[in-house]
């Protein structure tokens, strides 16, 4: 019987200490827990730490690194872009030059196959012409002068004449055909020939080196006298 009254204190104060514990450790935590508070809001009144500012500092200046970055990227891409359109347009003017080049050769040539087929045709001509001339006439040759007598002779008889010896008359004028008389004003010719027609006065050099002499009329028409013969109208006499 006392041995069980024993007990019942022990347990008795087993639960008061447990109980003493457990206050115990409910208020060291109630006064952890307001110093934490205490200290968080000291800490907020104080304002933030170095590390706090520097992680601050650290994370705006890696914002504006990708700002910055972006923003260059964008101006390569646009630089990149600008300078593919000038690329283009440089192709272009070149392929542009390159036919007008070619188009310069071109015609560069064919300027000079003309000119040599003008040469050849303008030969031929000139060919077929001296074939169409009459021959020269050899002019005939001059009487050797007479040697004057001057010693005294007699007077001569009253009815007795004196003739004086003529030259022989010069060889008529051919005509020259390679061009035809058109028409004749203020002493000036307008003759057509094979590359059509042109106005010529005395002392003009044609094609093939005829010179013009002048203007005369023959039979009562105007004719252009020239060192190869005279040129005359279309269906004139000759």
């Amino acid at each position: 019987m006392n041995d069980l009254v024993r007990l019942d204190h022990v347990f008795e104060e087993k639960k008061f200490t447990r109980k003493s514990a457990a206050a115990s450790v409910g208020a060291a935590l109630l006064l952890v827990g307001l110093g934490w508070g205490a200290g968080a809001k000291i800490d907020a009144m104080r304002g933030p730490s170095p590390e706090q500012l520097a992680a601050q500092a650290a994370a705006k200046s890696a914002e504006k690194v990708a700002q910055a970055e972006k923003s260059h990227q964008r101006a390569i891409a646009d630089l990149r872009a600008h300078v593919d359109g000038l690329k283009s347009k440089l192709d272009a003017e070149a392929e542009k030059v390159r036919g007008s080049e070619a188009a310069v050769a071109a015609l560069q040539k064919s300027l000079a196959e003309e000119k040599v087929q003008s040469q050849a045709l303008h030969a031929r001509l000139e060919k077929l012409q001296a074939a169409a001339q009459p021959a020269k006439q050899p002019e005939p040759p001059t009487p050797p002068a007479r040697p004057v007598d001057r010693t005294p002779t007699a007077t001569i008889a009253p009815h007795a004449k004196v003739v004086a010896a003529k030259p022989p008359a010069a060889p008529a004028p051919k005509r020259y055909g390679a061009y035809i008389l058109r028409d004749v004003n203020d002493g000036l010719a307008i003759i057509e020939g094979a590359y059509g027609e042109q106005e010529v006065g005395p002392g003009d050099v044609l094609r093939g080196g005829v010179r013009v002499k002048g203007l005369e009329k023959r039979g009562g028409a105007w004719v252009v006298m020239t060192d190869r013969g005279y040129i005359a109208p279309e269906g004139a006499w000759d």
